[in-house]
């Protein structure tokens, strides 16, 4: 997207890692419903998702893998707010919780 806006993309020096509750994820198919309240700020972009096979913990980069069972794609649908939000690039965030991370393909 920087290169279509003419500008250079930046990287951040380590991966964006985000956790996602149990009740925000939704099937393959399934309908991402959005809260009545929501706001225009609503937005949505695709995501690799890592899924762990096996608890871990402390674990080295060396045996990370070990404990990946596959990867798929999501759809992360937030709303990007200022208040209470993670500051990140200049961009604020925070996610909206429930049945708003579609998984799968």
């Amino acid at each position: 997207m920087a290169e279509k806006r003419g500008e250079e993309p930046q990287f951040p020096p380590n991966a964006d890692v985000g956790y996602r509750a149990n009740n925000a994820l939704t099937g393959q198919n399934d309908p991402i419903i959005v809260p009545k309240d929501a706001t225009e700020l609503l937005q949505y972009e695709g995501e690799l998702v890592v899924v762990f096979g096996k608890k871990c913990k402390n674990v080295s980069e060396s045996e990370a893998l070990d404990y990946v069972f596959g990867y798929t794609i999501g759809n992360d649908v937030s709303e990007r707010l200022g208040s209470g939000a993670i500051e990140r690039f200049g961009e604020q965030r925070i996610l909206i919780l429930s049945s708003l991370w579609g998984l799968g393909l």
